[in-house]
């Protein structure tokens, strides 16, 4: 264990099997347990707020942190700029984990951006798969995108490294229209490029958040695709 909460939460949850003979009594493996029986371990996890950013060891002051938190509320998204080494990642996870509540990888998912990297590899396309044939494969956005659709009281994060480093517009495709804040409903939802039938159509949950690192000081890079940059600022 590496905090009290986690101790108390599996001492919760642990059952001692030879303590009880009874054949009624419910075991962690019975197909039977009922999930919803289980509290929630989020309850016992530490909150994370922007004073643990800056107990962390960042150096930006509170009131920019908490702007930098109202912004990602309003927007949906935001980029953060600066040179290489400057702990843009770094502040990017916190800003994350402030944002959600507490500090829950599950809940966080970090990609980078290369000019290698497509819409098929990032949205969905197809994949070889293991039998030896392409499957159409959901990639790490939409799998968020999924599983912030199925736990709406939840927030969810993807931080993009590096976000002008590949394409936005190839990248993102149709995805990048249903960033801004004002078109995360169902209404405006899109058919994707690559569909599983007839008529699905995606759009982006309210509860999905997007920060992106940028490196101003590589020459080599484009300007961010100014549709990104107008959802983001």
């Amino acid at each position: 264990m590496h905090s009290f909460p986690e101790l108390s939460l599996s001492a919760m949850l642990f059952k001692d099997v030879s303590s009880s003979s009874s054949s009624n009594t419910m075991t962690l493996d019975d197909d039977a347990w009922d999930a919803e029986n289980v509290l929630d371990k989020r309850a016992f996890l530490e909150s994370y707020t922007i004073e643990n950013i800056i107990a962390d060891g960042c150096f930006v002051d509170q009131g920019k942190l908490a702007k930098m938190i109202s912004q990602l509320r309003s927007k949906k998204n935001i980029i953060l700029q600066g040179p290489p080494g400057t702990g843009k990642t770094w502040l990017a996870k916190r800003l994350a984990y402030a944002l959600i509540g507490y500090k829950d990888d599950n809940l966080l998912r970090a990609v980078q951006f290369h000019p290698n990297l497509s819409y098929e590899d990032f949205v969905r396309g197809w994949r070889p798969s293991a039998e030896g044939k392409l499957a159409l494969t959901d990639g790490p956005f939409l799998e968020m995108i999924n599983n912030a659709k199925k736990d709406a009281s939840t927030q969810y994060v993807v931080v993009i490294e590096e976000i002008n480093r590949g394409n936005p517009a190839q990248i993102f495709g149709e995805m990048l229209t249903l960033l801004e804040a004002d078109k995360r409903t169902p209404s405006e939802a899109l058919e994707l490029s690559y569909r599983r039938g007839d008529g699905e159509r995606v759009h982006i949950p309210s509860n999905l958040y997007v920060i992106g690192t940028m490196n101003i000081a590589d020459r080599s890079l484009a300007l961010v695709d100014l549709a990104l940059a107008r959802s983001s600022q």
